[in-house]
């Protein structure tokens, strides 16, 4: 399988990202869902979807080193695992799978291609000053970096009614350009709490996750 890259960023946690070229039938017989993961899987009715749910646990299965691991949901619709005790987040866009797992401390990922759509919902997860420190010349690279900050932030907080808006707030000048690095801040529920991400750029594709 066409795996972009695994980065061991610390010695507890390793980021994947996986290009999916592979058939529905290639994915089912590397991951074979059975019990409440084939029940699970059976709720997608269209083949993309049903491609990248696969990938994201063949994934996980690899960044292992090719053992289990049994993914469930909880109540706020976050992934976890029952018997690992391992942190760890998924993503997937298109043909993209991502995901990162840690041993000791939530984690969060999030994939995305810079499209225009994110242009168009702007409003809905850019603060005012987010807006205004947006640059024309790299406006679409920009953009996709605010929504995948944001939405890795989001999962590690792990509940929902967080507001990308009003809650999440990104900071994508506080480090040099060329360290990949943006600062973010959960602000919900307190005085809130820093957290330092990393991104990646594959082409059209952001990724951006916690470390």
């Amino acid at each position: 399988m066409p795996v972009i890259f695994v980065k061991q960023y610390k010695p507890d946690i390793v980021v994947g990202v996986w290009k999916i070229s592979e058939s529905l039938d290639t994915l089912l017989s590397l991951y074979n869902p059975q019990g409440d993961d084939k029940e699970y899987y059976d709720r997608f009715l269209v083949e993309k979807r049903r491609k990248q749910w696969l990938a994201t646990r063949i994934l996980v299965r690899q960044l292992l080193g090719n053992r289990e691991m049994h993914i469930l949901y909880d109540e706020h619709g976050k992934p976890y695992s029952p018997d690992s005790g391992m942190h760890f987040s998924l993503s997937h866009s298109g043909n993209h799978a991502a995901a990162i797992l840690s041993l000791h401390k939530p984690v969060g990922i999030d994939i995305e291609k810079a499209t225009d759509k994110l242009e168009r919902v702007r409003g809905r997860f850019l603060r005012a000053e987010e807006e205004s420190a947006l640059d024309n010349g790299n406006r679409m690279e920009q953009l996709c970096l605010y929504w995948c900050a944001k939405e890795a932030l989001y999962k590690v907080y792990g509940k929902r009614k967080l507001d990308f808006k009003e809650d999440i707030r990104i900071d994508l000048y506080s480090h040099r350009a060329s360290s990949f690095r943006i600062k973010g801040r959960i602000t919900a529920g307190g005085p809130g709490r820093e957290y330092l991400l990393r991104y990646e750029m594959l082409g059209d594709y952001y990724v951006v996750h916690t470390l």
